[in-house]
C-alpha cells in the first residue's frame, strides 16, 4: 500500500501537464509546477505530482545555473515517492530554497523545502505539517520503532538533517495533525526544528 501525505488544497487549480513557452525570453518558460525567474532562480507554484521529477530535471536542463528554488503557494504532494526523489536531486545539486513573502508550503512541499542547502522563509509565510496515511491507518497507528516510519526518516537524514533532529521533527509532524488536516507551525516550532538554515 502506498504511503501518502494527503495534499491540502487551498482553492488551487491543479495543473497536471507539462507546458513550455519556447521563445528567446527564458523567464517566460514554465514547466508545471516550475517557472524560470532568472538565470539563477526557479520557482515552484502548485502541487507536486508524478510528473514533477521530469519537470524538475527539464527546468534545470533549461536553466543550468540555477542556485535557488523559490516556493510560492505549495500545498503538498500527490506522489510522495516522486517528491522525495526531487528532494534528493535538489540536495545533490546543492540548491538553496526559499518561501517567498506571503507564500506557504505544506505537507510534502515542506519535505522538498528542507532539501535546500540554505533555507529561508520570507515575511508572513506559513509552514504546514501533518501525518501521513496508509490505507485506513495513520502514521500514529504504528509503533515508533516500526519500519513504516523509515520512509521519511531516511529521507531527512539523506538530505543532511542530523539523526536526532530528524526523529524529533518527523514525530512532531505526525502528532501535529491527522492526514486530512494541517497544523501551521508556530514561530517557536520553526526555530525548534530548524526549518530555516542560513
Amino acid at each position: 500500500m502506498k504511503r501518502i501525505k494527503q495534499t491540502i488544497i487551498l482553492a488551487l487549480i491543479l495543473w497536471t501537464g507539462i507546458s513550455c513557452k519556447d521563445n528567446d525570453d527564458s523567464a517566460s518558460i514554465s514547466i508545471v509546477p516550475f517557472s524560470i525567474v532568472d538565470d539563477a532562480t526557479i520557482s515552484l507554484n502548485g502541487i507536486i505530482n508524478s510528473n514533477t521529477l521530469i519537470a524538475f530535471n527539464e527546468i534545470i536542463q533549461r536553466n543550468p545555473n540555477t542556485k535557488l528554488l523559490i516556493f510560492k503557494e505549495a500545498p503538498g504532494s500527490e506522489d510522495d515517492e516522486t517528491n522525495l526523489k526531487v528532494g534528493r536531486r535538489l540536495h545533490e545539486l546543492g540548491l538553496n530554497t526559499e518561501v517567498e513573502n506571503n507564500g506557504y508550503i505544506a505537507s510534502g512541499a515542506v519535505d522538498l523545502f528542507l532539501a535546500g542547502a540554505k533555507r529561508t522563509l520570507g515575511t508572513n509565510t506559513r509552514v504546514g505539517v501533518h501525518s501521513w496515511a496508509e490505507g485506513s491507518k495513520q502514521a500514529t497507528d504504528f509503533p515508533r520503532d516500526a519500519d513504516e516510519h523509515q520512509f521519511f526518516i531516511k529521507y531527512y537524514t539523506d538530505i543532511g538533517i542530523a539523526q536526532q533532529l530528524t526523529e524529533d521533527f518527523y514525530f512532531f509532524t505526525i502528532d501535529a495533525a491527522p492526514a486530512a488536516d494541517v497544523h501551521w507551525m508556530t514561530a517557536q516550532e520553526l526555530l525548534t526544528y530548524q526549518i530555516e538554515a542560513k
